[in-house]
């Protein structure tokens, strides 16, 4: 369970790679004779999946977490190159049978999850070459261009690879603006997820803007994004967190949302005061202490008071 944590946070944050370390560090070598070929270990899977039917044929989606779970019993017996190789495949095998399962819907199916993809990532020995295997795969097919970013920042991440990182996110956000709106919903969300992961993280100030950033993205033509915002104060001075709340408090689509109150939430609450008439969505959010009474006011002019329902009265 915790490592099965770690890896899905890992596929979106680099910067947990070394987190992530001690809970599947390996050998960094093996003797030769302990290592199986990939196309051993998928053959015993096939080989299995051949057996007399039970009462009841399991689904793909039920073979391929079979098959999973036998190649993660048996990767650290496999060359690095071949852990490498055999995983990709089964990351391609589970897009088919997603894509199949969509067309085909059964209320019975447990879908294939990220986590049952990254339950079975090679060992850190491999890494590197886990990292070259999805450099040298082909460009991706229309509607495989997510999963493929995906891989990257997941190579990236897994090697440490920061330059990687930040170009894939250039990339991410270029493919965005230019995409369908169903692609641009996707691409957007990913650098959702990716700023969620890393504010939740990091206490690198820039780090902390760029993935506030990604989330202002995001609330864009979305409908209405609940921005949860850490005391940002506390981790990047008054001056820079002004900043960023003017551009946030003014963005359609956003809005922001405190723990408690804090500096960050009564500065938040004072600039809303004064930016009330440029507000685009009603912060309710900041409305969370008796000092903001007169915020409170203010919203219930130009928005009206919220009920239950979230309509306005």
């Amino acid at each position: 369970m915790k490592r099965t944590r770690l890896l899905n946070r890992l596929f979106l944050i680099p910067t947990l790679m070394t987190a992530l370390a001690p809970a599947v560090w390996l050998p960094a070598s093996l003797p030769a004779q302990d290592y199986l070929g990939a196309s051993n270990v998928l053959r015993q899977a096939a080989e299995r999946n051949a057996a007399p039917a039970a009462k009841s044929e399991k689904d793909e989606s039920a073979k391929l977490r079979d098959d999973l779970k036998l190649f993660s019993d048996s990767v650290t017996n496999l060359a690095p190159a071949d852990a490498a190789k055999g995983w990709l495949e089964l990351v391609d095998r589970a897009a088919k049978v997603q894509q199949q399962q969509a067309a085909n819907y059964s209320p019975y199916t447990i879908a294939i999850q990220a986590d049952d993809l990254l339950g079975a990532l090679p060992p850190p020995v491999a890494w590197n070459e886990l990292a070259r295997a999805v450099a040298a795969r082909p460009p991706a097919r229309s509607g495989g261009e997510i999963r493929e970013s995906g891989l990257r920042l997941l190579a990236a991440a897994l090697t440490g690879d920061s330059a990687g990182r930040s170009s894939e996110i250039t990339n991410l956000q270029a493919r965005a603006r230019s995409a369908d709106q169903q692609e641009n919903y996707l691409y957007l969300r990913e650098l959702q997820q990716i700023g969620e992961a890393t504010l939740s993280l990091s206490d690198d100030p820039d780090a902390i803007l760029k993935s506030l950033g990604y989330q202002l993205a995001y609330g864009n033509d979305q409908g209405v994004q609940q921005l949860q915002v850490p005391n940002l104060v506390s981790l990047i001075g008054p001056e820079k967190t002004e900043v960023f709340l003017r551009k946030a408090l003014v963005v359609p689509n956003v809005a922001l949302q405190f723990n408690a109150p804090n500096e960050t939430s009564r500065l938040a609450q004072k600039l809303a005061l004064e930016l009330i008439d440029q507000l685009k969505t009603a912060q309710w959010g900041l409305v969370n202490s008796l000092d903001a009474v007169a915020l409170y006011e203010a919203m219930d002019k130009r928005f009206g008071t919220p009920t239950n329902q979230g309509r306005r009265i």
